[in-house]
């Protein structure tokens, strides 16, 4: 049977030049599988559009938990991959067909798909949604609303499950963010976030788009963002030129999963060789350290210290 992804009435636009960026940094590959069942009188080709994009979202929720400490729950999973499937335009950069097959008991297609995410794209999407930085602690919020319709409530505790917001509601916490949501109008949304002595407000057509603009200044904020990384400073030394150095400072931002930032304090040059000195955000240092140590082995470098700032 010839394959279902290579009727050309449904292959996107501009897939050669897409798969000539597949190993392009910053992208990954997910692997995922598809299974749609097929009513009796129900062709192969008329399913074929919807799967390709449930193997996008497949492919896209699989990435966010790699890039996250730990993987989404349940809820949240389910939350996200619904809030991700008008997004994969934007997200999904190609895909591969690993194999393809249709059965008739029972009567259904399976598809397998390695489907190519551009993760720094990604990383940014949970952290505006506050997923990224809630993965391992949730943060409490005093909210008080006005001008909610009994339509607006379910969408609001999706939200909360998806961004890792335990509200409180009429209670005054003094450790507690503090949040006012009002709905003005039918597409008329404002609010007013408070951390500390830190107010931001902002407005939006959507109550998606006013939460996830409070929420963004909210994690930007540098007592949040000390509390969630951690920072480490370390000395590599072992090149024969500059440019070692600086190709380094490129594998480090790289390693997106581990790295948050990476700064390069200070060159060091010796008689022998060149290094230099790095600060380093991760959420995981045991884990940056790993990989470091296996990356400067393979290629002949040395760590000459490794330490973690203390808070």
């Amino acid at each position: 049977m010839k394959s279902l992804w290579r009727k050309p009435v449904y292959l996107f636009a501009g897939i050669c030049i897409l798969l000539c960026l597949w190993l392009t940094p910053g992208f990954a590959a997910q692997t995922v599988r598809v299974v749609r069942s097929l009513e009796p009188a129900q062709s192969a080709l008329a399913v074929q559009k919807q799967m390709l994009n449930d193997g996008f979202i497949q492919g896209i929720v699989l990435e966010a938990d790699a890039i996250l400490p730990v993987p989404m729950d349940e809820a949240r999973r389910v939350l996200f991959a619904n809030y991700v499937q008008d997004k994969t335009q934007d997200l999904v950069v190609s895909y591969k067909e690993l194999g393809f097959k249709e059965q008739n008991d029972p009567r259904e297609i399976v598809a397998d798909l390695s489907v190519s995410v551009n993760t720094p794209v990604l990383k940014e999407m949970l952290k505006d949604m506050g997923i990224f930085y809630t993965s391992l602690h949730r943060v409490s919020c005093a909210l008080t609303l006005t001008g909610f319709q009994s339509e607006d409530w379910q969408h609001l505790e999706e939200l909360q499950t998806l961004s890792g917001v335990d509200v409180i509601y009429g209670g005054n916490q003094p450790d507690a963010v503090t949040m006012q949501l009002n709905k003005v109008g039918e597409n008329r949304w404002q609010g007013k976030l408070t951390a500390w002595d830190s107010d931001f407000t902002a407005q939006g057509r959507t109550l998606d788009v006013l939460w996830s603009e409070l929420w963004k200044n909210y994690f930007s904020l540098p007592k949040v963002m000390s509390g969630i990384f951690s920072t480490v400073t370390f000395q590599v030394a072992g090149w024969y030129v500059t440019d070692g150095a600086s190709y380094f400072e490129d594998i480090l931002l790289s390693w997106d999963r581990l790295v948050e930032q990476a700064t390069l304090l200070r060159l060091d040059m010796s008689d022998a060789d060149f290094g230099g000195v790095w600060s380093v955000q991760t959420l995981d240092v045991q884990a940056l350290r790993t990989r470091l140590e296996a990356f400067l082995k393979d290629r002949g470098l040395h760590l000459l210290f490794f330490q973690q700032a203390k808070v």
